[in-house]
């Protein structure tokens, strides 16, 4: 076979097409990716925004991160340096983990892929199906999203409901003309070291591309705050900010200067009577340390309903449970439980936020005979038209927990049973 036959057909074998160098950009907003050295493996991004009046299956709070953070129009936590900066952040990044004919990586200033910008963002599954070359972010578990992305080559429908989908690789780029896109990113996952990111760019083309304003969805912002430190009987806490619901990031020194110990974090659970983080350990271990850190403000917290008034919450066991079915009264502390033929009543043992889209629950059933304890995970609610409640605050979507055992009091109890189920429902029946 002649050579000049073979590399389209070897490409497209690969599921890398060529398209003609005249292909028409369609309207939208593309993230132009300049890679390497000589810029031999760059690329451009779709990303997912409306350009339709069909277009339901969209994360725009994500997309609207991912170009704050790109055009520098958002403030950050540098993890290596542990400054607030407000400048672009993927610039003279470097990719990093390369997963050959998989994945590609980027986003972490570390090079570590254990960072981010000093926030977290909810998870967004109304994003489009997966597809070849779909752009993720990364996380480190639920609702944990920030800086961090990957670009997944083949298609992988494992990904439903973990990572969430913000854009796709397309072949020609009128930024890169005569490149191919997707022969790019597939050449980057081979490409030794840790390739050079050396600028994004964020384009505009048409009344979609133009008509996105990325500063209407309500995120996260980071800012440096006055630490104080409060003494309260034989404790110290190290505060950043005088209400619950807040989060903060802070170093420690010996000196005053480098080397800074950190970044630690922390969280403020809304309603909380103790603010901050408790330093009484650092004390015993130096008697003087200095201190230096920033505030991080959320625009809505979910995990601040601390009970549940005339709701209904069902969880789903497809395992062992089925769906067990909790029915709260008035006052939202308690009612009846139900499974099948089997019913009683329950009781709301507490409820207790461990960060900004995560809570831990406790039901008692049939006065502690059983004791189910529940992770909340508040993502965003897919059925929640984002086009007209951009800043609405959501009830949970997934769930994770097990029975308990207390028959070793007053040892800890254990999870005898841990499974991961899903909320059919929490709202007034």
């Amino acid at each position: 076979m002649p050579r000049a036959l073979r590399i389209p057909l070897l490409l497209s074998l690969l599921g890398l097409t060529t398209a003609p160098l005249a292909a028409q950009v369609a309207d939208g907003i593309y993230a132009d990716f300049n890679v390497g050295t000589s810029g031999q493996y760059s690329f451009t991004v779709a990303l997912d925004i409306q350009t339709s009046l069909f277009d339901t299956s969209l994360a725009p709070r994500l997309v609207a991160n991912f170009i704050r953070l790109a055009q520098g129009s958002t403030s950050w936590h540098d993890p290596v340096t542990g400054q607030i900066r407000k400048n672009r952040f993927f610039d003279g990044l470097h990719f990093y983990q390369p997963s050959p004919g998989i994945s590609v990586r980027f986003g972490s200033r570390t090079g570590t892929g254990t960072d981010g910008p000093g926030y977290a963002i909810q998870d967004d599954f109304r994003s489009k199906p997966a597809t070849t070359y779909s752009l993720y972010m990364d996380n480190d578990g639920p609702n944990t999203n920030g800086s961090r992305f990957f670009i997944s080559l083949p298609i992988n429908n494992t990904f439903q409901d973990k990572y969430c989908r913000i854009g796709q690789v397309i072949n020609v780029s009128s930024a890169f003309p005569g490149t191919n896109g997707a022969v790019n990113v597939y050449n980057l996952s081979y490409a030794t070291g840790t390739p050079s990111l050396n600028s994004v760019t964020i384009r505009r083309i048409g009344n979609f591309g133009s008509g996105f304003n990325e500063h209407v969805w309500s995120l996260p912002s980071v800012s440096p705050t006055a630490l104080k430190i409060v003494r309260t009987g034989g404790t110290h806490r190290l505060q950043w900010s005088d209400e619950g619901g807040d989060s903060g990031i802070y170093y420690a020194s010996l000196t005053g200067l480098a080397p800074w110990i950190g970044p630690f974090f922390g969280f403020d659970p809304p309603g909380a009577t103790e603010l901050g983080g408790n330093i009484s350990g650092d004390m015993m271990f130096a008697p003087r340390l200095f201190y230096r850190g920033a505030g991080i403000r959320y625009p809505f917290l979910p995990t601040a309903q601390l009970h549940f008034p005339n709701a209904r919450l069902a969880t789903y066991d497809p395992i062992k449970y089925g769906t067990i079915t909790y029915l709260f009264d008035s006052d939202g502390l308690g009612g009846i439980w139900g499974q099948g033929s089997n019913s009683g009543p329950f009781t709301l043992e507490f409820y207790i936020p461990s960060s900004q889209f995560q809570a831990t629950l406790r039901l008692s059933l049939n006065g502690g005979a059983t004791t189910f304890q529940y992770t909340l995970h508040f993502d965003l609610n897919h059925n929640v038209n984002w086009q007209t409640s951009p800043n609405t605050i959501l009830n949970p979507s997934r769930l994770s927990g097990g029975v308990l055992d207390f028959s070793n009091a007053p040892s800890p109890p254990r999870m005898i049973d841990h499974f991961d189920g899903q909320w059919r429902d929490l709202s007034a029946p």
